[in-house]
């Protein structure tokens, strides 16, 4: 069943802080919490890879995790990895999130040593990665994979520490920690957030109650049922499903009512949100699902997003 957390709507900006549960989203955070659970009752801790594509609400589910957390998400370290060309890179990375004053400094032993260190001192029972796939250098890409787990085993297996570890990332990044047998063998759960894929039962109907419960926080014109299967398969073809152009699309519409002054969005405010929010970012069609009535050509709309969905489902 969908569920909807507390919404406000900042009006000044392009921005909400509420959040649509579904069940594949629901499903990625109370994996999360099992890890977080699992400390200190194991012998091997409990390590969880998430993979998706780019929009399916990956650094979401991390952020909900967290604030479900309350008074205790100190207890949890997140770090949001940059781009990184080598393994030092991670570890002062991580030391950066332990808020070591130092944290470029030193060798990766070193460095490493402290990581394991900080961890017991600041009592910390889970680790998250967001954005694993940055660690790749494609022209030593082998290497690079090797070295990261070889430093990933060293945290997660220290006798001190033992800290169960979430990976989140493009499904590239699960081939960082399958080049060490014994981190892969660490990584028994690999949760896949998918799209809403309008083929299969099961996700069409997510994806029509995730857009009912959206029309209950935005003032849609009462014309317009997001829910109904045009509606439905017209958002899907603006957004193959993905959750995060989903959010994007009916924020910047938002956005455009209320500049207009009528506060209510219109058919012709999703045409224009689609055109901002997707459009000017990537190559193409020129189709526009809020506009097109002709169904099959809308389907060519998902010819701008589609090719990166295959890789996605192919790779897992």
């Amino acid at each position: 069943m969908t569920k909807s957390l507390d919404f406000t709507w900042d009006a000044t900006s392009k921005t909400t802080d509420f959040v649509i549960n579904h069940t594949i989203f629901d499903g990625a955070v109370e994996r999360i919490q099992r890890c977080y659970e699992s400390y200190g009752k194991t012998s091997i801790p409990h390590c969880l890879a998430i993979l998706g594509a780019s929009r399916t609400g990956k650094t979401t589910v991390i952020d909900e995790f967290i604030r479900n957390l309350g008074n205790r998400r100190n207890e949890v370290v997140v770090v949001k990895l940059k781009v990184a060309k080598n393994t030092k890179a991670l570890v002062s990375q991580i030391l950066l999130a332990l808020g070591d004053p130092i944290f470029e400094y030193g060798t990766e032993m070193q460095m490493t040593a402290r990581i394991i260190y900080l961890f017991g001192q600041q009592k910390r029972k889970l680790m998250i990665i967001d954005d694993f796939q940055n660690l790749i250098d494609r022209q030593k890409k082998q290497r690079l994979h090797f070295l990261s787990a070889e430093i990933i085993k060293a945290i997660i297996s220290d006798d001190e520490v033992k800290i169960p570890l979430v990976l989140c990332g493009l499904p590239s990044a699960r081939a960082l920690f399958e080049r060490n047998e014994q981190v892969k063998g660490r990584f028994r759960s690999i949760y896949l957030l998918k799209r809403f894929n309008w083929d299969v039962a099961e996700t069409k109907a997510l994806l029509k109650n995730f857009l009912a419960t959206l029309q209950t926080h935005v003032k849609f014109d009462p014309k317009l049922q997001l829910e109904s299967e045009d509606m439905a398969f017209r958002y899907y073809c603006a957004t193959n499903g993905l959750v995060g152009l989903i959010m994007q699309i009916a924020i910047e519409a938002k956005y455009i009512a209320d500049e207009l002054g009528t506060g209510i969005v219109t058919i012709d405010d999703l045409a224009k949100a689609y055109d901002e929010a997707v459009c000017r970012n990537i190559d193409v069609p020129l189709i526009n699902p809020f506009t097109e009535k002709d169904h099959e050509k809308l389907k060519q709309a998902l010819l701008a997003i589609m090719p990166a969905d295959d890789r996605l489902e192919n790779l897992i």
